[in-house]
């Protein structure tokens, strides 16, 4: 049985003899299963105080003081008055190192210096990963490692999780600040501003304040610019973006009418949490029994078609390793050694959506050369981890809902971080004056941004470009992103593009979360349909020509499997909980789904 809470899929099981326990300890045990099924991050992750422990040690510096010598990092000491003095050099096999990267090392069963620098939790996990026995003893290093760095970080004299409110008193941003009292009436610019100076200010912050430290692993930029800079534009429950901001600070405290003006962005929070979640895990229990058919059970279909491929970013190039594409002379599995060489690249990859698998079903060649699969229901996995992934995100957005998301350009950006020096405003326009003449090129790219009516140059050899003030803008935020996947997958389409269904969905799910493509293409592999209703992926087989007349929705793949599985989906018109066997309003109508039926006992 599967059930579904909060996204998380939780299965039972009734162990009822021994080769079904063997059978659950080897596929269900936390300690058989160190990375995800559907991509490769590990299980078990570094919390936000054990990381921002981490960056404080590897992050320590050499100081003047006296040098120890440490033969072997087993012999390095971890009274709690050496920890408390991170920066003492030590001396190990000819280099010296902080006393706080040693210690790392040592924390994390190392012989030697294997991490000196920050970067990631999943950068750390593998280190940790590659020099483990066993998956147990991996397991084993990752808690002592946890349950250390928790105890430094909660101990530690200085290096605590506080923020100093001296330390922000005592930045120099006033300028930017003022800049960020003066944004515009129109958010599409605006956003580009807000961001722009937000970097700004971070960028002012010293290294050494507990503010910049935290935002390397727990405070995030636009969090921080809330806090010291502004709150900036906000979006109401119906998405849509204020364009008016709200130019004080969280730490300055937000003004009377401000507050009422913020109160529909924190609102938001709670409406997308209401709308999205019911109908996300409406969404998984549809793919679940549509995709139900599709499994894993030959090795080579043989087929010589493939997917043509655009990859458009790093994430989407990872989804794709080992895979298989076409070389030019056979099908190779996919393993770049340059992730970002591959960008804007084109090629030809064996896909669930080209197999030749009879029966509905896909061959391990064009489903990718993973991990072992512990189960040949893939379609049932493809079901559960993207609908999981919208599930989990509509429940996040609260922590960030109300905040404007609109799409900015880094060209823009950065030419605004290096030369925005004031802004006027009134009652109809923008002006945004910037201290360099732009050259044609540059005035295109804020031409591209909504509202632009004039650029001009000065009298003091600056530019300024001229918007007018737009209202009514709808947010780009995560919620649009879980309704366009949505509207992807509910909506049957006729006479479209595969590539551009494809490309558009791929984008959405890889924007919120890390997944193998081969998942997202058993979605698409049998909604496709020729001429005669027959799958496309069948058609093209003899015909590689053949051209899509429809695209099914989700809700109709039932149609061309049988038709019985979409009884199993069908909504409730009389809820369990409402029934009652003396209650006479509770009576059997024609109308009630088949699982009613099944409980009423009315199916014959």
């Amino acid at each position: 049985m599967n059930k579904t809470f909060d996204g998380d899929s939780a299965a039972i099981y009734r162990v009822h003899d021994n080769k079904a326990q063997k059978e659950l300890e080897r596929n269900a045990f936390p300690l058989h299963n160190i990375k995800y099924d559907h991509n490769d991050n590990f299980i078990q992750e570094l919390g936000l105080e054990v990381l921002y422990a981490c960056y404080i040690l590897l992050s320590s510096k050499i100081s003047k003081k006296d040098t120890k010598i440490c033969t072997d990092l087993t012999d390095l000491s971890e009274k709690y008055e050496d920890i408390s003095e991170i920066d003492v050099p030590i001396l190990l096999n000819g280099i010296k190192y902080p006393y706080g990267v040693c210690l790392f090392n040592k924390w994390c069963g190392f012989k030697s210096i294997l991490i000196s620098e920050f970067t990631n939790s999943d950068d750390i996990l593998q280190t940790i990963f590659n020099i483990s026995k066993s998956h147990v003893d991996f397991n084993d290093k990752v808690s002592s490692l946890s349950k250390k760095l928790f105890w430094f970080i909660s101990t530690h004299p200085t290096e605590t999780l506080t923020i100093s409110l001296l330390e922000i008193a005592d930045l120099n941003i006033n300028d930017n600040k003022n800049l960020l009292k003066k944004l515009p009436e129109n958010p599409y610019i605006g956003q580009h501003i807000y961001e722009t100076l937000g970097d700004r200010i971070y960028d002012t912050i010293p290294d050494h304040h507990k503010l910049k430290k935290l935002t390397k692993v727990k405070i995030r930029k636009d969090q921080l610019l809330k806090l010291i800079g502004c709150v900036g534009y906000i979006a109401d429950d119906e998405n849509i973006v204020s364009s008016k901001a709200i130019t004080t600070s969280l730490f300055e405290g937000l003004l009377p009418d401000e507050f009422f003006r913020n109160a529909p962005g924190t609102r938001k929070g709670i409406v997308d949490k209401d709308r999205a979640t019911p109908r996300s895990g409406y969404l998984e229990r549809s793919m679940v029994v549509n995709l139900s058919p599709i499994e894993l059970d030959m090795d080579d279909c043989k087929t010589i078609q493939g997917l043509i491929v655009n990859l458009f970013s790093e994430n989407h190039v990872r989804s794709l390793i080992n895979r298989y594409y076409y070389d030019g002379d056979r099908w190779k599995l996919y393993q770049p050694t340059d992730i970002k060489s591959e960008i804007n690249k084109t090629r030809i990859f064996r896909s669930p959506m080209t197999c030749a698998n009879p029966n509905f079903k896909i061959c391990k060649k064009c489903f990718g050369h993973y991990r072992e699969i512990k189960t040949p229901y893939v379609g049932i996995l493809a079901g559960q981890y993207i609908a999981e992934r919208l599930t989990q995100l509509s429940l996040r957005t609260f922590h960030h809902s109300g905040s404007c998301s609109l799409p900015t350009n880094p060209a823009v950006n950065n030419i605004l971080y290096k030369h925005l020096v004031n802004i006027q405003n009134d009652s109809k326009k923008s002006i945004i004056i910037l201290d360099t003449i732009l050259d044609n090129d540059e005035i295109q790219y804020f031409r591209n941004i909504k509202g632009f009516q004039s650029s001009q140059q000065n009298l003091k050899n600056q530019t300024e470009v001229i918007y007018s003030n737009e209202y009514n803008i709808i947010n780009k935020d995560v919620t649009e992103i879980i309704n366009s996947v949505m509207t992807l997958l509910k909506t049957e389409i006729n006479l479209t593009p595969i590539d551009e269904v494809y490309n558009s969905y791929v984008k959405s799910i890889l924007s919120i979360g890390q997944i193998y493509s081969t998942y997202i293409e058993i979605v698409l592999c049998n909604m496709y349909l020729v001429k005669g209703d027959t799958l496309l992926r069948y058609a093209i087989q003899s015909n590689p020509g053949a051209i899509p007349y429809k695209k099914l929705s989700i809700r109709k793949l039932h149609s061309i499997v049988s038709k019985l599985l979409g009884l199993l989906y069908e909504p409730n018109q009389t809820t369990i909980c409402r029934f009652s066997p003396n209650d006479n309003s509770t009576l059997i109508e024609s109308g009630n789904s088949v699982l009613e039926k099944i409980w009423f006992n009315d199916l014959y």
